[in-house]
């Protein structure tokens, strides 16, 4: 606990992830590998697929993500 990796997302309308890294190391490669791989393995958020055109521009065309272990739920 108490590491965190921010990691810069860029997505296209369809809500597929065109793009992650990372902006801010947790100081630790494995975390932030397994960060990366999580929004990785994700792929795609088909959610934002609904979104009116403006909304998904102005918040989820390009946007920061910050994980932390704490906030993960088993």
């Amino acid at each position: 606990n108490g590491m965190e990796v921010l990691l810069a997302l860029q997505l296209i309308p369809t809500g597929e992830v065109v793009s992650v890294r990372v902006v801010r190391s947790s100081g630790s490669a494995a975390f932030d590998r397994s960060a990366l791989n999580a929004v990785e393995k994700a792929a795609r958020f088909p959610e934002l697929q609904k979104l009116p055109s403006r909304e998904f521009e102005k918040s989820f065309r390009r946007f920061q993500m910050l994980f932390r272990p704490e906030d993960l739920r088993y």
